[in-house]
C-alpha cells in the first residue's frame, strides 16, 4: 500500500514538473527573446505602425503638431535592442486639421453634438479609466480632415461589486 500511495504522489510530481514546464516553454513571460527597434523616422504613420507590430512591439503614438505629417523618432531610439512586446513611443509630427474641435475633457453626448454640427465624421470606444468622470472625452486621434476617433472614459465595474 506504501508503494502504490510513493508511485502516486511521484506520478503527480512528475506530471506537475511537465505542465509547469510546458507553460514557461511556450510563455513569453520569462522570455528574453530581443528585438530591433525598425528604422521608421521620415515614414508615413502607417508603415511604422506596420513595422512595429511586424517586430512584435507594441506602440503609442505621440502626435506632435507641425507642418508636415512623418514619423520623427521613436523612444527607445530606432536600432535599439529591446525584449518583444516592449512598448514604443512613437512620436508622430502631423499639420493642424482645422476644424475638427479640441474635444478632450468634453462629455462624449456634447462631443457627438459638437462634430454634427460641422458634418465631421467620427467614431468612438470606452476605454476603462478610473482618473475621470464616465462618458468624457480623454484622448482624441484626428484620422482625416474630416474624421475623428474618440477614446471616452468608463468606470471599471468590477470596483463596484
Amino acid at each position: 500500500m506504501k508503494t502504490i500511495y510513493r508511485l502516486t504522489i511521484i506520478l503527480g510530481l512528475l506530471c506537475s514538473v511537465i505542465i509547469i514546464g510546458f507553460f514557461i516553454y511556450h510563455s513569453n513571460i520569462f522570455s528574453t527573446k530581443e528585438v530591433k527597434i525598425p528604422y521608421v523616422s521620415d515614414k508615413n504613420l502607417n508603415e511604422a505602425i506596420v513595422s512595429l507590430s511586424d517586430a512584435n512591439l507594441e506602440y503609442e503614438i505621440v502626435y506632435i503638431i507641425a507642418d508636415e505629417e512623418r514619423v520623427l523618432y521613436t523612444i527607445p531610439y530606432e536600432g535599439t535592442n529591446v525584449k518583444i512586446n516592449t512598448k514604443v513611443l512613437l512620436y508622430y509630427s502631423c499639420i493642424e486639421k482645422e476644424g475638427i474641435p479640441d474635444l478632450l475633457y468634453i462629455e462624449i453626448t456634447k462631443a457627438k453634438s459638437m462634430l454634427d454640427e460641422k458634418n465631421i465624421q467620427y467614431e468612438y470606444t470606452y476605454v476603462e479609466d478610473d482618473n475621470y468622470e464616465e462618458n468624457i472625452v480623454i484622448k482624441q486621434e484626428i484620422i482625416s480632415d474630416n474624421n475623428v476617433l474618440l477614446y471616452v472614459s468608463k468606470h471599471n465595474e468590477n470596483d463596484y461589486l
